[in-house]
């Protein structure tokens, strides 16, 4: 006989799908992988503990199992910390959503401007953009501007005599809130190729929804960071391209750089 599966049975087995998915990205984008990989004999041997009915090994991995959940918690704390933070932004009613920032089409220009210049002279550079999550935290690190954005102030302050050009540079709205921030270091495996200004941008947005763009010293190479995971080797045509998708800027006012 076919058993009788209600639409209360697919959406349990929906949810459940989706949290294992969840979980397994979790464990993707930190170092829980190897941890969970040595805990896989633990689990096997509590199987067969059951199986063949050994009571006193069955009771000791099941108290283990607690145990080493606790220990997961306090090991694995900064990491559930960012997921909760990023999953409280990212709300599912509108009405509670934060007005985030709207980058006009003169703010892009020149961040699009600063960002070719920059790496026309192999000069290294971070410009984080607000978006609905403030970054005031960030900000009070460095050095308070507060200044309209203009391409030429950028590229002053990236410029390698000046003291301002190590650090990165906050943008929110039209204003640059402030220059030599220091941000967070990812703490992912990354590629020998990203230094430390590409690390920061990553650590940034992995607590953050702000986008950074990042100019490589070494290569001149033009990368953006969004959510943790950067996207490198870009054109400054393919950096206004995904500017103008983040801010939503229309197509019909799109301003292609020449």
């Amino acid at each position: 006989m076919v058993p009788y599966v209600t639409w209360i049975d697919v959406l349990d087995i929906l949810l459940v799908s989706f949290l294992v998915y969840q979980v397994l990205l979790f464990v993707r984008e930190t170092q829980a992988g190897r941890l969970l990989l040595g805990l896989i004999p633990f689990f096997v041997l509590y199987l067969v503990s059951e199986l063949l009915g050994l009571r006193t090994v069955y009771w000791f991995m099941g108290n283990l199992a607690t145990v080493i959940a606790l220990v997961l918690v306090v090991v694995f704390q900064p990491e559930l910390r960012r997921s909760l933070e990023l999953l409280g932004r990212r709300r599912m009613l509108p009405i509670f959503q934060e007005q985030g920032t709207q980058l006009s089409i003169p703010v892009i220009k020149h961040i699009i401007d600063t960002v070719e210049t920059l790496s026309q002279n192999k000069w290294g550079g971070i410009i984080l953009i607000e978006r609905s999550f403030k970054l005031n935290d960030y900000v009070k690190t460095g050095l308070l501007l507060g200044a309209e954005i203009s391409s030429d102030l950028l590229v002053t302050l990236f410029n390698p005599t000046t003291v301002t050009h190590d650090g990165a540079v906050v943008v929110r709205d039209h204003l640059l809130l402030a220059s030599n921030v220091l941000l967070p270091l990812s703490k992912k495996d990354l590629d020998h190729r990203f230094g430390t200004r590409h690390r920061a941008a990553i650590g940034a947005t992995e607590h953050t929804d702000a986008v950074g763009v990042v100019v490589s010293e070494e290569t001149g190479q033009i990368s953006i960071a969004e959510y943790g995971i950067i996207y490198s080797n870009l054109t400054k045509e393919k950096l206004s391209d995904r500017l103008f998708e983040i801010f939503h800027v229309p197509q019909e006012q799109q301003v292609k750089p020449t």
